[in-house]
């Protein structure tokens, strides 16, 4: 096996938030061949430096089932590097650039679904079906996401267990991802026993930056699961 060839199934494997590969996203630096085996450097962005195991892992699986050692080593992205991640991304999110808006959910001939759930009251179960539709659309295979817009009860990550707050590249969020569900939501910058005071164009703000600027993906069919929270 040659270094292309090595590189050509280590890039395969999956960054668990963006859920590209590594190809796609470029983040495999280089694949070098040293005495004994191979080595290879995989780049990270900041908030992503706690997922190299997991990454690791699965790099290291592939190099044993071809026999072949592997060294991997971890390094941060520079300015540049980041740059190109994020223009990468923003390929692929609802926003073009800063002033000309594109909303590639709505645009013609996306596959993407909305559902909204809501209620004039609290406590009826809004979290709990937004949870369950989102999860039996997860294991069906479609690319779900679930943006939290109950600004004042957010519940939907401590019932998906999601306590790591989204990744910052550049101008995009990345939403964290559990059980195959990428979730935005006011409860990841706020803490459980701190009140959400916020009214009128602070709100407005607020989940208007959840929806343009966080990156959700591009698949073949998707989903996002919405959640409003009770009237006000």
């Amino acid at each position: 096996m040659n270094t292309q060839e090595l590189y050509s199934h280590l890039g395969k494997v999956v960054e668990p938030d963006i859920l590209e590969s590594l190809a796609d996203l470029e983040m495999i630096s280089q694949v070098t061949k040293k005495l004994g085996g191979y080595s290879v450097e995989l780049l990270t962005y900041p908030a992503n430096g706690g997922y190299f195991d997991p990454i690791a892992d699965q790099m290291e699986q592939i190099a044993q089932e071809y026999g072949v050692p592997l060294e991997i080593k971890a390094r941060a992205m520079t300015d540049a590097e980041i740059k190109k991640l994020e223009s990468h991304l923003l390929d692929k999110t609802l926003i073009k650039d800063g002033e000309n808006r594109v909303n590639r959910l709505m645009a013609p001939g996306s596959r993407t679904r909305v559902l909204g759930f809501s209620s004039g009251k609290g406590g009826v179960g809004k979290s709990s079906v937004t949870v369950g539709v989102a999860s039996a659309l997860a294991r069906r295979g479609h690319s779900v996401g679930i943006l939290d817009a109950d600004v004042y009860g957010f519940s939907i990550p401590r019932m998906l267990g999601a306590v790591r707050p989204p990744s910052l590249i550049g101008k995009v969020m990345i939403p964290p991802v559990r059980f195959g569900i990428k979730t935005m939501s006011v409860g990841y910058f706020v803490a459980d026993d701190t009140p959400v005071i916020w009214r009128g164009p602070m709100l407005h703000k607020a989940l208007s930056s959840f929806f343009w600027m966080s990156f959700g993906g591009r698949s073949i069919t998707s989903a996002w699961t919405y959640h409003r929270g009770r009237a006000t």
